[in-house]
């Protein structure tokens, strides 16, 4: 599709505008802790601003309206509104539990519960779920849809862009464009949508069209499958972007505020991608859409219809502040996972301020490169999401809720072991799937055959297969410890 010149001008501008605040920031980063956690001076609307930005990448904006165009509004009700139960949670029990432990990072959060041998599990584990992985597949869908270059192309060019004002500023930086991409990417959204509903129709006119399937909560989804996706809500509990926020916080009021704000925000914008999607398949089945559409790529299908040029250009620029602000927020915390975490920890030597940033920058940049080569190997963003979150589960959820319950300190050995025994069982299975598993165009994943069992495992149930094995790990550690402090 041909942009227009001022369409180009507009995202222009945002690149220019997010390099300028990595320049600015940089002047301001003193210490390796100015540049992780930015001195932990963010106030209530700069944590909204990144909150928001952060936790929702193209992997909502691209992959929900992905799944409502399949399976109808229970993208809101199963996927998304579990979600809002643990960010209130979050809010209101586990972020001031987290700050009164005085860390920076997880892992070192970790290791304030269950000792050293906690740390270095958690800092694997973190590092590759904060690979932005999915952040920069959506570049490559976004490049290729408008632009018509290869998508890993164009992944390599946004990712270089993020790479660049992010390893100038820091989290600082991450967070003052995490403003100017949250302000972007709700404007745009919201925009669009209303030119969708005034040109092409209203929810009334969907319904009468669609299969009645498409409005009912739970839509055709199995009990299994309901509890698969919401499963997946438990991920704030343990997601590193949230708590390097929470660290950064000046304090337990400004961060309530914030995730309570950021709630009623991420509500709306859950509604309106949902919609998008269900607007697809309405156009598809209408015939305004023609052809066999990539799920992936219908939101920016009725863009295109719907906006005119300069609002084509400030939405392309909203996704762009929407995939950046993901990526450099997930790439920090990557790199400093390995650095800060794992090597400063072990290290005979202790680093000095000058060389963990160096190391940390280097990590960033390798961060970003090694996720464009993993991220086009799923087929799609959603599959993508859902292997990540389960690996963080299986290997945090256990371990970190007991800890912030109180009970990390009962037994060393069994944070280690639930942590160990999440991570290793999850990677397994999601080897096994990858090697020896087929696709399934009917189930939209991939599948292995258990015949000993006489079963099919889908890839969605990695998360419920290995956390039961974390479970099993930590009640043994507390065993063995005789649930003695």
């Amino acid at each position: 599709m041909n942009l227009s010149a001022i369409d180009f001008a507009i995202i222009g501008g945002y690149f220019a505008a997010v390099l300028g605040v990595g320049a600015w920031a940089n002047r301001r980063i003193g210490s390796f802790k100015d540049f992780l956690v930015a001195g932990r001076v963010l106030t209530a609307p700069i944590l909204v601003g990144t909150f928001v930005a952060t936790y929702y990448g193209l992997d909502v904006t691209f992959g929900t309206p992905e799944t409502s165009f399949a399976e109808g509004i229970s993208a809101f009700f199963v996927y998304a509104a579990p979600f809002y139960v643990f960010y209130l949670i979050l809010a209101l029990w586990a972020a001031p539990r987290a700050i009164a432990t005085g860390s920076s990072t997880v892992p070192e959060m970790m290791e304030h519960y269950y000792g050293p041998g906690a740390r270095l599990p958690v800092a694997i584990v973190t590092s590759l779920y904060s690979l932005p992985v999915l952040s920069v597949a959506g570049l490559g869908v976004l490049g290729h849809f408008f632009l018509g270059i290869d998508p890993v192309i164009a992944a390599i060019a946004g990712g270089a862009i993020a790479v660049i004002y992010t390893i100038m500023g820091g989290l600082l930086a991450d967070a003052m464009t995490d403003a100017i991409q949250f302000f972007i990417m709700c404007i745009t959204v919201a925009i669009a949508a209303a030119f969708a509903i005034s040109q092409i129709g209203g929810y009334s006119q969907i319904m009468a069209t669609l299969d009645e399937d498409f409005f009912r909560p739970l839509g055709s989804l199995s009990l299994a499958q309901i509890l698969i996706y919401s499963s997946i809500a438990l991920t704030p509990l343990v997601d590193p972007g949230l708590f390097q926020r929470i660290f950064a916080a000046r304090s337990v009021a400004d961060i309530r505020l914030a995730l309570l704000l950021s709630t009623g925000l991420w509500i709306a914008f859950d509604w309106l991608v949902v919609y998008f999607g269900i607007l697809g398949a309405y156009l598809v089945q209408s015939g305004q859409i023609t052809g066999d559409p990539n799920p992936t790529e219908i939101v920016l299908h009725i863009v295109q219809m719907v906006l005119p040029a300069g609002l084509l250009g400030l939405f392309i620029a909203g996704c762009l502040a929407t995939a950046m602000s993901t990526i450099d927020s997930y790439a920090i915390i990557a790199s400093s996972a390995i650095v800060y975490d794992a090597m400063q920890r072990f290290s005979k030597k202790k680093l000095s301020d000058r060389v963990l940033l160096l190391y940390t920058r280097i990590g960033i940049f390798l961060a970003v490169a090694f996720s464009i080569f993993v991220a086009f190997r799923f087929d799609r963003i959603r599959d993508a999401w859902i292997v990540m979150a389960s690996l963080l589960m299986a290997a945090l959820l256990v371990p970190m809720v007991a800890g912030l319950a109180g009970l990390g300190r009962r037994s060393r050995r069994a944070g280690v072991w639930s942590c160990w025994a999440g991570l290793v069982s999850a990677m397994a299975l999601i080897f096994l799937f990858e090697i020896w598993g087929d696709y399934s165009e009917g189930l939209a994943t991939r599948t292995v055959e258990v015949a000993a069992l006489g079963t099919t495992l889908i890839r969605e149930q990695i998360g419920l297969i290995a956390l039961p094995v974390s479970i099993v790990a930590y009640v043994a550690g507390l065993l063995l410890d005789g649930g003695k402090k």
